[in-house]
């Protein structure tokens, strides 16, 4: 299935991309093959990008109208990255109809949608499926021992939120079970396995509660009790995963989409995260064990999270191992599901949106991804929000992409208006979300006609007359290497920090500069 792509816009005098050519045809816009594109997925002229959110409003009958006939009017944009808002499943038949009906429509009205279908917008599915296959979280947490009775301590389960949580309950935990626990004497000597000795009070879903007997022995002593939370959505590490998120993209294969997104994909996002709430699996520690034979996850968890007397290079080893099967294995299922959209819609159907979280190399987008976005294949560059500018260029070139593009959004028009002529002088173009944070962001398109009131939309067809000349990415005459496994490693002093003092000094000083980790050498 061939791919709509936004073609060049000719009226651009007035704002608008619906004037007339000579003849008297009226279109919105006029698409040009590009030259040089042999390595590129996308070989014309660059697609105007913007998102689509769907609340109860689109699942009503003919409920999407609205919106295509606000953009179709108001916008030159054809490609709209199209994701639910909404408590429904995508494999839900209901759901899979009107998509297509809302997708024949759009086809009908010179744009087209990429549609979100990934997995977690069907994980009561998967845990119907896969009951033993959900993600789990381990936290561990210390207790003080004494020299006689019983300690007792309760920990007590997280859930997480995203924008996949809209469907459904959020990552709530659905089980819980004590992994392991240890005694050490403060400063972490002469560390002891004595899970067996612990009684077991409570292990659920809420809460794990564990009580350990003391004896003399274990006067000076601490305690790490590490326990197991198993939570509503797919463990990462899934051996399934790949197999289920292709079944759902073969759903909607009669369906004319322009492709499917996979959106901020990693384990679900911590705003706080931290070593003591560290992610596991059956399937992760299994990995985990090819990788380092003889070594066993559980155990290094610990070392991970509390480090140990004499064993400094063996806690940055266990935590560099680590991290790196975490990246990689995240990388991993995007790049598996770019093929399966390949496979299902066709070698010309779009893969979005951005890796990208936060958006920024920081402790929360490690805990999240741990900071992959330079192995997620993408037929153009994607990012979001304020992704630093050293790594938009770096995408592109990394992609064969001659633009990035950026998912930006903010709660006035005039923001866009700056943003869009930043982004070109830095290689790139929007991706246009909608008004946020905005009453009602959600439930009213009405903000394109909005736009008209500005000068966005003419600015917009202005600039995609360069996408004549504009072939390749913007030159970086520098390119700033990081250490990838450093900046990953808690344990160290280079935890979270990419160079990004660096870069931001050359592009101030107006040398333009990629950043590139490591693993990418």
């Amino acid at each position: 299935m061939m791919m709509a792509v936004l073609l060049i816009a000719v009226g651009s005098c007035c704002g608008l991309a619906t004037d007339s050519i000579p003849g008297g045809a009226s279109v919105r816009s006029l698409q040009v093959k590009l030259l040089g594109q042999k390595n590129n997925s996308i070989k014309t002229s660059w697609p105007g990008i913007g998102t689509w959110f769907w609340v109860a409003e689109e699942f009503r009958p003919e409920g999407y109208k609205r919106f295509i006939d606000l953009y179709e009017k108001h916008s030159n944009i054809r490609l709209l990255t199209t994701s639910i808002r909404h408590p429904v499943w995508v494999t839900d038949p209901k759901v899979h109809d009107q998509i297509k009906a809302a997708a024949i429509y759009a086809r009908a009205h010179d744009m087209a949608m990429v549609m979100d279908l990934d997995v977690r917008l069907a994980r009561q599915a998967f845990m119907d499926k896969y009951p033993d296959e959900l993600q789990e979280l381990v936290e561990l947490r210390e207790v003080a021992l004494k020299d006689s009775g019983n300690v007792v301590l309760k920990i007590r389960s997280q859930g997480f939120v995203d924008h996949y949580t809209f469907c459904s309950e959020k990552y709530r935990p659905v089980s819980g079970r004590l992994l392991r626990v240890y005694s050490y004497f403060n400063g972490v000597d002469d560390v002891q396995e004595i899970t067996r000795r612990c009684k077991i009070e409570q292990a659920d879903r809420t809460a794990v509660q564990v009580s350990i007997p003391c004896t003399a022995l274990d006067k000076g002593r601490k305690a790490c009790v590490m326990a197991a939370f198993k939570l509503f959505t797919p463990d990462v590490f899934a051996p399934h995963l790949a197999e289920f998120e292709k079944t759902i993209l073969q759903q909607y294969a009669d369906v004319p989409l322009a492709g499917a997104c996979k959106d901020e994909w990693g384990f679900p996002g911590r705003f706080s995260p931290s070593s003591s709430d560290l992610w596991f699996s059956e399937a992760m520690a299994d990995a985990y064990a090819k990788r380092r034979p003889g070594h066993d996850l559980s155990r290094d968890l610990f070392l991970m999270f509390k480090g140990q007397k004499g064993k400094t290079g063996a806690r940055a080893a266990a935590i560099n191992y680590y991290m790196q099967m975490f990246w990689q294995r995240n990388a991993e299922v995007e790049n598996q599901y770019y093929r399966s959209i390949k496979e299902v819609f066709g070698t010309d159907a779009m893969a979005a949106t951005h890796p990208t979280w936060i958006p920024f190399p920081d402790n929360r987008e490690i805990f999240k991804n741990g900071l992959d976005w330079w192995a997620v294949k993408r037929d153009l560059a994607q990012t979001d929000e304020g992704t630093p500018y050293c790594v938009r260029t770096a995408l592109a070139k990394k992609w064969h992409s001659p633009l990035w593009y950026n998912m930006y959004y903010s709660g006035n028009i005039r923001s866009y208006e700056k943003e869009i002529w930043h982004s070109v002088l830095g290689g790139g173009r929007l991706d246009y979300h909608q008004l946020f944070p905005a009453r009602n962001w959600q439930r009213d398109p009405e903000w394109m006609k909005g736009l008209l009131k500005g000068s966005l939309m003419r600015a917009e067809n202005r600039i995609q007359l360069l996408n004549y000349i504009s072939t390749k990415p913007i030159d970086c005459p520098v390119a700033v290497i990081f250490g990838h496994p450093s900046a990953l490693n808690w344990a160290g002093p280079g935890f979270a920090d990419v160079g990004l003092k660096v870069t931001d000094k050359l592009w101030k000083a107006g040398y333009y500069a990629d950043l590139i980790p490591s693993s990418e050498i």
